[in-house]
């Protein structure tokens, strides 16, 4: 039996989120629970050079992310660790974890996250504009 809103994406296709500074770079929603019905959501995302996903922790999804170009400084836990191409990271729910682009060149990874949840989060942080506040960045925090 086929998959349910089943589809091929080219590469690059998908829905487009501009994310700004710390996490500068570009999000694209691959995978979209809401249209294909699926228990995951999954997406690719950019960081810029000096850019950086903080160090925070997921309540209730696990997470995956590889990185397929570039190179980074990764927190897990108590770890941190150097990743470049071909790295992957597992991060079970309520993982405390991070990464920063240490390279000259954008850094490129796909994430994927079940249960879905993460890319509501993503939108609206998009929503948030360039540079959120951090009462607003606590907000969407608390909401997601």
């Amino acid at each position: 039996m086929r998959p349910r809103n089943s589809s091929i994406l080219p590469p690059g296709e998908g829905e487009v989120l501009k994310l700004g500074p710390p996490a500068s770079g570009e999000l694209i929603i691959r995978v979209d629970p809401v249209r294909t019905g699926s228990a995951f959501a999954m997406g690719t995302e950019t960081l810029l050079p000096g850019a950086e996903i903080p160090v925070h922790k997921h309540l209730e999804q696990d997470e995956v992310l590889f990185i397929h170009k570039g190179q980074g400084r990764a927190t897990l836990n108590e770890r941190t660790m150097t990743v470049v191409h071909g790295a992957m990271l597992y991060v079970p729910r309520g993982a405390w974890h991070g990464l920063r682009n240490t390279g000259t060149g954008t850094l490129h990874m796909a994430w994927a996250s079940a249960p879905p949840g993460m890319e509501a989060w993503f939108r609206d942080l998009a929503r948030a504009g360039a540079s959120p506040s951090t009462q607003v960045l606590q907000e969407l925090a608390q909401r997601h």
